[in-house]
């Protein structure tokens, strides 16, 4: 068969998939979803409704957005270092807390938008 014109400009495209697990999921035998229910990260544009991926493999070298446990709860704090030390610490509703045990790091943030007609 004679083909004759210009090719698609998408035709290198057609192929290839998407694939989210594959884009957010670096470890998944230790990476879990959670939805945000908190207000204290609206500065940082985490909303509530959002849903962190959190890896409890990863490990950053600098700042952060963790999940913590403290007062028998899950809290998704910015996670920071104090110079010159291995201090890790946060800020909880204007309080300063040390941050001793982290459950894991939000390396992704999904936010689902509603649209109603």
């Amino acid at each position: 068969m004679n083909t004759t014109g210009f090719p698609s400009p998408a035709q290198d495209y057609e192929k290839q998939t998407f694939d989210f697990n594959e884009l957010l999921i670096r470890h998944p035998s230790s990476t879990f979803s959670m939805r945000y229910e908190g207000e204290d990260l609206q500065e940082f544009n985490i909303q509530k409704g959002d849903i962190l991926i959190v890896d409890c493999a990863f490990r950053p070298k600098k700042d952060f957005f963790g999940i913590v446990i403290f007062d028998n709860t899950f809290h998704c704090v910015y996670i920071q270092k104090e110079q010159n030390s291995s201090t890790l610490y946060s800020y909880y509703k204007n309080r300063r807390i040390i941050i001793t045990n982290i459950f894991g790091i939000v390396v992704s943030v999904v936010r689902l938008y509603d649209y109603a007609c």
